[in-house]
Protein backbone atom coordinates (compact mmCIF):
# COMPACT_ATOMS: atom_id res chain seq x y z
CA UNK A 1 0.00 0.00 0.00
CA UNK A 2 2.96 2.40 1.20
CA UNK A 3 4.16 1.57 -2.74
CA UNK A 4 1.31 2.42 -4.47
CA UNK A 5 1.30 6.13 -2.06
CA UNK A 6 4.09 7.07 -3.37
CA UNK A 7 3.96 6.07 -6.96
CA UNK A 8 0.75 7.67 -7.43
CA UNK A 9 2.51 10.75 -5.97
CA UNK A 10 5.65 10.65 -8.28
CA UNK A 11 2.99 10.33 -11.25
CA UNK A 12 1.06 13.25 -10.00
CA UNK A 13 4.06 15.78 -10.48
CA UNK A 14 5.98 13.49 -12.89
CA UNK A 15 8.73 12.65 -10.71
CA UNK A 16 11.31 10.48 -12.31
CA UNK A 17 13.93 7.72 -9.89
CA UNK A 18 13.63 6.87 -6.16
CA UNK A 19 13.26 9.77 -3.17
CA UNK A 20 16.33 9.48 -0.53
CA UNK A 21 15.64 6.39 1.61
CA UNK A 22 12.65 5.16 -0.51
CA UNK A 23 13.55 1.22 -0.40
CA UNK A 24 14.57 1.38 3.09
CA UNK A 25 11.56 2.65 4.09
CA UNK A 26 9.71 0.22 2.35
CA UNK A 27 11.10 -2.92 3.17
CA UNK A 28 11.00 -1.67 6.43
CA UNK A 29 7.11 -1.38 6.46
CA UNK A 30 7.14 -4.55 4.72
CA UNK A 31 8.36 -6.20 7.61
CA UNK A 32 6.37 -4.46 10.01
CA UNK A 33 3.18 -5.10 7.92
CA UNK A 34 2.40 -8.81 8.93
CA UNK A 35 2.75 -7.48 12.45
CA UNK A 36 0.58 -4.43 12.33
CA UNK A 37 -1.82 -6.27 9.69
CA UNK A 38 -1.99 -9.58 10.71
CA UNK A 39 -5.49 -10.85 9.87
CA UNK A 40 -5.16 -8.62 5.96
CA UNK A 41 -1.73 -9.97 5.54
CA UNK A 42 -2.53 -13.45 6.01
CA UNK A 43 -5.56 -12.86 3.78
CA UNK A 44 -3.65 -11.57 1.08
CA UNK A 45 -1.09 -14.64 1.05
CA UNK A 46 -4.22 -17.46 1.37
CA UNK A 47 -5.89 -15.57 -1.51
CA UNK A 48 -2.92 -15.19 -4.29
CA UNK A 49 -1.81 -18.98 -3.20
CA UNK A 50 -5.74 -19.87 -4.11
CA UNK A 51 -5.57 -17.81 -7.67
CA UNK A 52 -1.99 -19.38 -8.26
CA UNK A 53 -3.22 -22.83 -7.69
CA UNK A 54 -6.43 -22.70 -9.26
CA UNK A 55 -4.73 -21.66 -12.35
CA UNK A 56 -2.30 -23.75 -12.88
CA UNK A 57 -4.87 -26.65 -12.09
CA UNK A 58 -7.29 -25.28 -14.78
CA UNK A 59 -3.87 -24.89 -17.28
CA UNK A 60 -3.44 -28.37 -16.28
CA UNK A 61 -6.80 -29.91 -17.35
CA UNK A 62 -5.76 -28.59 -20.90
CA UNK A 63 -5.00 -31.16 -23.89
CA UNK A 64 -2.61 -29.12 -25.58
CA UNK A 65 -0.84 -25.36 -24.37
CA UNK A 66 0.21 -22.95 -27.26
CA UNK A 67 3.23 -20.42 -26.29
CA UNK A 68 4.02 -17.85 -28.50
CA UNK A 69 8.36 -18.08 -27.93
CA UNK A 70 10.62 -21.15 -26.37
CA UNK A 71 11.17 -17.87 -23.86
CA UNK A 72 7.49 -18.19 -23.31
CA UNK A 73 7.28 -21.80 -22.81
CA UNK A 74 10.38 -21.57 -20.31
CA UNK A 75 8.40 -19.26 -18.08
CA UNK A 76 5.23 -21.73 -18.08
CA UNK A 77 7.48 -24.30 -17.43
CA UNK A 78 8.93 -23.02 -14.37
CA UNK A 79 5.95 -21.86 -12.70
CA UNK A 80 4.82 -25.57 -12.81
CA UNK A 81 3.02 -26.38 -16.21
CA UNK A 82 3.75 -29.91 -17.62
CA UNK A 83 6.13 -28.52 -20.76
CA UNK A 84 5.42 -31.89 -22.65
CA UNK A 85 1.90 -30.05 -22.78
CA UNK A 86 2.79 -26.46 -24.28
CA UNK A 87 3.27 -26.50 -28.07
CA UNK A 88 5.43 -23.19 -29.68
CA UNK A 89 3.92 -21.68 -32.11
CA UNK A 90 5.03 -18.28 -32.99
CA UNK A 91 2.50 -15.34 -33.28
CA UNK A 92 2.07 -14.55 -37.14
CA UNK A 93 2.85 -10.85 -37.99
CA UNK A 94 1.75 -8.23 -40.95
CA UNK A 95 4.66 -7.91 -43.48
CA UNK A 96 8.00 -6.06 -42.75
CA UNK A 97 7.31 -2.86 -44.93
CA UNK A 98 9.86 -2.11 -47.80
CA UNK A 99 11.93 0.49 -47.04
CA UNK A 100 11.80 3.31 -49.24
CA UNK A 101 14.79 5.00 -51.35
CA UNK A 102 16.43 8.25 -50.20
CA UNK A 103 15.61 7.89 -46.54
CA UNK A 104 17.50 10.14 -44.50
CA UNK A 105 20.03 7.72 -42.78
CA UNK A 106 23.58 9.48 -41.38
CA UNK A 107 26.15 7.01 -39.21
CA UNK A 108 26.59 8.46 -35.49
CA UNK A 109 30.04 9.97 -35.76
CA UNK A 110 29.82 12.02 -32.30
CA UNK A 111 29.21 15.39 -33.99
CA UNK A 112 26.05 15.26 -32.93
CA UNK A 113 23.62 14.36 -30.55
CA UNK A 114 23.29 10.30 -30.14
CA UNK A 115 19.38 9.69 -31.18
CA UNK A 116 17.64 6.89 -29.14
CA UNK A 117 14.25 6.24 -30.18
CA UNK A 118 11.07 4.59 -28.83
CA UNK A 119 8.75 3.01 -30.89
CA UNK A 120 5.83 1.14 -29.46
CA UNK A 121 2.54 1.64 -27.11
CA UNK A 122 3.25 3.92 -23.96
CA UNK A 123 2.29 2.27 -21.33
CA UNK A 124 4.11 1.94 -17.56
CA UNK A 125 5.34 -1.99 -18.25
CA UNK A 126 7.21 -0.74 -21.51
CA UNK A 127 9.92 0.80 -19.16
CA UNK A 128 9.56 4.42 -20.70
CA UNK A 129 9.79 6.03 -17.55
CA UNK A 130 13.01 4.10 -16.78
CA UNK A 131 14.43 4.50 -20.60
CA UNK A 132 13.67 8.97 -18.72
CA UNK A 133 15.70 7.89 -16.07
CA UNK A 134 18.71 6.95 -18.25
CA UNK A 135 18.57 9.72 -20.53
CA UNK A 136 18.32 12.29 -17.89
CA UNK A 137 21.98 11.45 -17.13
CA UNK A 138 23.22 12.81 -20.85
CA UNK A 139 23.23 16.70 -21.75
CA UNK A 140 21.37 17.48 -24.39
CA UNK A 141 24.19 18.06 -26.86
CA UNK A 142 25.06 14.23 -26.66
CA UNK A 143 21.55 12.35 -26.07
CA UNK A 144 18.20 12.89 -27.54
CA UNK A 145 14.90 10.63 -27.35
CA UNK A 146 12.31 10.64 -29.82
CA UNK A 147 9.31 8.70 -28.22
CA UNK A 148 6.24 7.27 -31.11
CA UNK A 149 3.64 6.01 -29.95
CA UNK A 150 0.84 6.48 -27.93
CA UNK A 151 0.78 7.37 -24.42
CA UNK A 152 -1.81 5.45 -22.27
CA UNK A 153 -4.09 5.17 -19.84
CA UNK A 154 -4.29 8.78 -19.59
CA UNK A 155 -3.31 8.63 -15.70
CA UNK A 156 0.38 7.67 -17.36
CA UNK A 157 0.55 9.85 -20.13
CA UNK A 158 0.02 13.16 -18.14
CA UNK A 159 2.50 11.42 -16.02
CA UNK A 160 5.11 11.07 -18.81
CA UNK A 161 4.20 14.77 -20.72
CA UNK A 162 5.23 15.80 -16.95
CA UNK A 163 8.21 13.99 -16.55
CA UNK A 164 8.89 15.45 -20.15
CA UNK A 165 8.83 18.76 -19.31
CA UNK A 166 11.78 18.25 -16.61
CA UNK A 167 13.98 18.15 -19.38
CA UNK A 168 16.23 20.85 -21.18
CA UNK A 169 13.68 21.76 -24.43
CA UNK A 170 14.25 19.54 -27.32
CA UNK A 171 15.66 16.83 -25.49
CA UNK A 172 13.08 14.26 -25.47
CA UNK A 173 10.11 14.38 -27.73
CA UNK A 174 7.11 12.70 -28.50
CA UNK A 175 6.40 11.91 -31.59
CA UNK A 176 2.77 10.71 -31.71
CA UNK A 177 1.28 8.05 -33.10
CA UNK A 178 2.58 6.40 -37.07
CA UNK A 179 1.32 4.00 -39.23
CA UNK A 180 3.35 0.45 -39.66
CA UNK A 181 4.32 2.00 -43.32
CA UNK A 182 5.91 4.84 -41.56
CA UNK A 183 8.43 2.49 -39.87
CA UNK A 184 11.18 2.39 -42.33
CA UNK A 185 11.68 6.47 -42.59
CA UNK A 186 11.31 6.52 -38.38
CA UNK A 187 14.26 3.67 -37.90
CA UNK A 188 16.18 5.97 -40.64
CA UNK A 189 16.27 8.63 -37.93
CA UNK A 190 17.06 7.05 -35.06
CA UNK A 191 20.47 5.78 -34.09
CA UNK A 192 19.67 3.71 -31.18
CA UNK A 193 16.19 2.21 -30.98
CA UNK A 194 15.38 1.19 -27.14
CA UNK A 195 12.88 -1.61 -26.17
CA UNK A 196 13.27 -1.52 -22.19
CA UNK A 197 10.36 -3.39 -21.35
CA UNK A 198 9.90 -4.17 -17.45
CA UNK A 199 8.75 -8.02 -18.13
CA UNK A 200 9.62 -10.85 -20.90
CA UNK A 201 7.42 -9.74 -23.84
CA UNK A 202 5.47 -12.71 -25.44
CA UNK A 203 6.50 -10.69 -28.85
CA UNK A 204 7.25 -7.29 -29.98
CA UNK A 205 6.19 -6.62 -32.78
CA UNK A 206 8.72 -3.35 -33.22
CA UNK A 207 11.68 -5.73 -32.48
CA UNK A 208 10.37 -8.29 -35.20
Amino acid sequence: MASAVIERLKWGVGFLGGLPGEKTVLKMLAAVQPFAMPRKTRRLRRVYGERCARLLHNLGKADILIAPSEKAREIYEALGVPCERVAVIPHGAPPIPEARAGLPASEYDGTRPLIVGYVGTVMPHKGVATLLKAIRGFSPDKVALRIYGRAYPPRFARFIMKAIRRFPRGQVEIRGMYQPDELPRIMAGLDVVAIPALWHEPFNLVLW
